[in-house]
């Protein structure tokens, strides 16, 4: 898996003293309801390490979960930022939307 962190996400990283990335899908819905996912990225190692790949990146250690699909040439991480809100964002995943 081609994994990359944009400059801006790197600064964003060391200046937060970040480490580690996981990067981990969630599944909701289902029963009588379409399942759908999303993602939410931490900065700490897994608690179930088996469920992700591990990679090293520019020293950053980065768990993505194995349910994770790219559609994309890489998975790009990155920083979005909103009026005063900075956020750690990843880009190319295929995630199931709700609908």
């Amino acid at each position: 898996m081609n994994i990359k962190i944009s400059d801006v996400g790197l600064e964003y990283l060391e200046n937060k003293q970040h480490k580690t990335i996981t990067l981990v899908i969630n599944t909701s819905g289902g029963g009588c309801c379409p399942t759908f996912e999303s993602e939410d990225i931490y900065f700490k190692a897994p608690q179930n390490p088996e469920e992700f790949n591990e990679f090293e990146v520019n020293s950053f250690k980065i768990y993505i979960d194995k349910k994770a699909r790219v559609n994309t040439p890489a998975l790009q991480f990155d920083v979005e930022k909103k009026l005063v809100f900075t956020k750690f964002t990843v880009r190319g995943l295929a995630l199931k939307k709700q609908g």
